[in-house]
């Protein structure tokens, strides 16, 4: 994998501000860190297939210079800038509810993986850990678990795209990074209809046989399953 453009941002909501990580700062922990990153989002094994909901989204239209060879700088402080407004009015609806958007970094990449051009934009969510030294606590990025959200397409000559996937280790999916800022739609497969057919059979058939005969419930459904 050739990594042949990169920008990383720090997204503060309290500030609402982006500001651009100088690349002199990376070091080679952190390129490594994000080596193993991109391998997990490119490798496909665990992605959502989606489609843009149109091709003249802001995003979308980003990818297009991205293939025309414009300023990658300026492209990904358009995008880092789309999301900083997308997480600022999705943490005033999540507030109501308690929940915090976990701060983090921000990282857009284009890379090479087999004579494939890629595009990925990842947000890398940090998380709180007690320092071995002090034992104070401290907030980073993990290294073992990583807890990111990303989005991954290939880039093509005519300017198409495809292959998009999107991944979020939120066990409660994150409906504002793939809805609201990258307006995309979910592909559903086929596993995804048979599964929404079983549960509305679910609900529909068994609702009472689970509530007056339990076992006989448990019987059927898995021999459905």
């Amino acid at each position: 994998m050739d990594i042949n453009a990169i920008q990383i941002f720090k997204i503060d909501l309290n500030e609402e501000e982006v500001e651009v990580i100088d690349s002199s700062t990376y070091g080679a922990d952190l390129v490594e860190y994000l080596k193993e990153l991109f391998g997990v989002v490119i490798s496909g094994s665990s992605g959502r297939q989606f489609l843009f909901d149109r091709e003249t989204t802001e995003v979308r239209a980003q990818i297009s210079r991205i293939n025309n060879n414009e300023d990658f700088a300026e492209i990904t402080k358009i995008i880092a800038d789309r999301l900083l407004g997308v997480e600022f009015e999705a943490q005033e609806k999540m507030s109501k509810l308690g929940i915090t958007i976990q701060k983090g970094i921000l990282v857009q990449a284009k890379i090479s993986q087999d004579g494939q051009d890629k595009f990925i934009i990842c947000k890398a969510d940090h998380n709180e850990f007690l320092n071995e030294v002090n034992y104070q606590l401290s907030r980073g990025l993990p290294v073992k678990k990583k807890a990111f959200k990303a989005f991954v397409c290939n880039l093509n000559s005519d300017n198409s795209v495809n292959g998009i996937l999107v991944y979020d280790t939120n066990p409660s999916d994150t409906k504002y990074w793939w809805k609201e800022l990258l307006e995309l739609n979910m592909v559903f497969t086929d596993e995804d209809n048979t599964e929404k057919a079983f549960d509305a059979i679910d609900k529909a058939v068994f609702t009472k046989m689970k509530k007056d005969h339990p076992q006989d419930y448990t019987y059927l459904r898995n021999s459905m399953a």
